[in-house]
């Protein structure tokens, strides 16, 4: 890992990290992590609640925390006491808040976006699922112009200097559409390598495993599907064989209406949140994983490979992880019926089931020692970071697209932002008064 000198770092995030909820902010914290480790003077900054993982951050890397707030002038009093040489926005919604701020009060920072995952694509694959009712699609926008919600994300990477992805599938996109290529780094989710002799092997395992934060919606949908059509289907596989396999579901945030869909799935349980995903993956036979959209990595097929625990997926869940070393095939199941018959091969087949641990194996041995590899990911991550850094007057004097978008006109997110502060002031009669001219007749 290079040398690097300590800088001073603001992280901006959607939601305080919670890492034993989603992979999401396992992500999180190893960015922020990473940068405490390697000496800088770090702040995250969110306008999320949840204190108790605020304060757990706080605590566990002994950094600054501050509460903010969107449509708040008083963030700029904050940001300019931080005086920040580097800025990193979580997911494209916390630049579009906070970006224009931040380039007003501290001009000369480095804006970082960390999209986690392309918002903007997975709300495109979701109406496409609504519309189609297909098993699974990773199709992309045959008519990118069209999506409201891509232009927006597309516009807060070229404001930025430089953008983090998690997924080699989701930079060729970003890249086909115009985005620089110089600008896009592919930083995937890590794994913490092949699960270790000692663990359970396949007659000490048992049942079937699902884990995913209910409030991601492809996890909801995952889960509704699994329940109402799939697990009734497989589990009938198993009547008369002496074995009935039960289906353990873990979760953070599981809604009401998951009630309805486990009544009349039988066999099937909600069980308590989980604080180790990998450990409690290694306890069973089969994890199963069928997601029908989505964008960027699934931390929990790489939780899955790391328990060495078999998986069951979809083309969208394996997405940016096909041709992977060690995996010359994920076996993705395009239909139902390939999805039910898939897990009862590896549930009932010894043989099979090895052979597919084997793979994982190789997997963590290839990968988990290199770009999926925490100590990797902090180096690439790190290291990024100083060269954007290093190359920041070159690189904004020839980024036409960044100051094209931060010109007045192309400024309705700001404008916006300002109107709700001042309406919203008591003492203001009429506050629309004082956005400039010609601005409010654009937003109504």
């Amino acid at each position: 890992m290079i040398e690097v000198p300590a800088r001073r770092l603001v992280f901006i995030t959607t939601v305080w990290p919670e890492p034993t909820s989603s992979a999401a902010g396992v992500r999180s914290l190893e960015l922020i992590s990473a940068a405490v480790r390697a000496g800088h003077s770090v702040t995250v900054l969110s306008p999320g609640h949840s204190p108790e993982f605020r304060q757990k951050l706080s605590q566990n890397l002994n950094l600054q925390t501050h509460s903010i707030a969107v449509n708040d002038s008083r963030f700029d009093d904050l940001l300019r006491a931080l005086d920040p040489q580097i800025v990193v926005f979580e997911r494209f919604l916390t630049e579009e808040q906070f970006g224009w701020r931040v380039a007003a009060v501290c001009p000369h920072a480095l804006r970082v976006l960390d999209t986690q995952d392309l918002h903007s694509l997975r709300a495109f694959r979701k109406s496409l699922i609504e519309r189609t009712d297909a098993f699974y699609t990773v199709d992309l926008p045959t008519a990118p112009a069209q999506s409201d919600e891509l232009l927006r994300e597309v516009s807060a990477i070229l404001r930025c200097d430089w953008t983090v992805v998690t997924s080699s599938a989701e930079r060729a996109y970003l890249i086909a559409l115009g985005v620089p290529a110089t600008r896009l780094t592919c930083l995937a989710f890590s794994v913490g390598g092949a699960p270790t002799p000692g663990s359970p092997g396949y007659s000490a395992r048992r049942d079937f495993f699902w884990i995913g934060n209910f409030r991601h919606a492809p996890n909801l949908d995952s889960a509704k599907v699994l329940l109402s059509e799939i697990w009734p289907r497989l589990r009938s596989r198993f009547e008369g064989m002496g074995e009935l396999p039960e289906l353990h579901l873990y979760g953070a945030y599981p809604p009401a209406l998951l009630q309805r869909w486990l009544a009349p799935a039988l066999g099937a349980r909600l069980m308590p949140q989980t604080d180790d995903a990998i450990a409690t993956a290694s306890r069973y036979r089969v994890s199963l994983a069928p997601i029908r959209y989505g964008a960027g990595i699934k931390g929990k097929i790489l939780d899955s490979w790391a328990a060495g625990t078999p998986v069951v997926s979809t083309p969208a869940g394996y997405e940016g992880l096909e041709g992977e070393p060690g995996r010359e095939s994920c076996e993705a199941a395009t239909t139902q019926s390939q999805f039910v018959d898939q897990a009862v091969t590896l549930y009932r087949d010894e043989g099979q089931w090895t052979e597919s641990q084997r793979r994982d194996r190789e997997y963590g041995r290839t990968r988990g020692d290199q770009t999926h590899s925490p100590g990797e990911i902090a180096r690439a991550w790190l290291e990024g970071l100083e060269v954007s850094w290093s190359r920041l007057k070159l690189d904004r004097a020839q980024n036409v697209f960044s100051a094209l978008l931060l010109r007045d006109q192309n400024r309705a997110t700001e404008y916006f932002s300002r109107w709700i502060e001042l309406k919203e002031r008591p003492s203001k009669k009429d506050s629309r008064a004082e956005l400039p001219t010609g601005v409010l007749r654009s937003l109504i």
